[in-house]
């Protein structure tokens, strides 16, 4: 459980409306708001917000302003680095060690 930590998560509202999506323009599917969120307090509560404060809302979302600066989360995708039998040339002789 983290002590207490905000990080922008990279989703944002999509304009004029109540759906969320990420950076990349995929929709937001998975959710975890806290209790009354999203609540675009003032308005301009457009971005994820990661929160938690190391008791009963460890790791909640909230809605929060986009000019907030935050340290994020990325995402990275890996290429499938699995072989399989087309990448293994075996000879005869290595075939015989293993």
């Amino acid at each position: 459980t983290f002590k207490r930590a905000t990080l922008w998560l990279g989703g944002q509202r999509v304009k004029g409306t109540n759906k969320w999506e990420w950076t990349d323009g995929r929709p937001v599917k998975y959710t975890r708001w806290n209790r009354g969120e999203p609540n675009n307090a003032n308005n301009n509560e457009n971005c994820i917000q990661f929160y938690s404060n190391g008791g009963g809302y460890s790791g909640k979302w909230n809605d929060y302003p986009c000019h907030v600066s935050e340290h994020g989360v990325c995402e990275i995708w890996l290429k499938d680095t699995r072989l399989n039998e087309k990448d293994m040339k075996l000879t005869e002789v290595d075939a015989k060690m293993n």
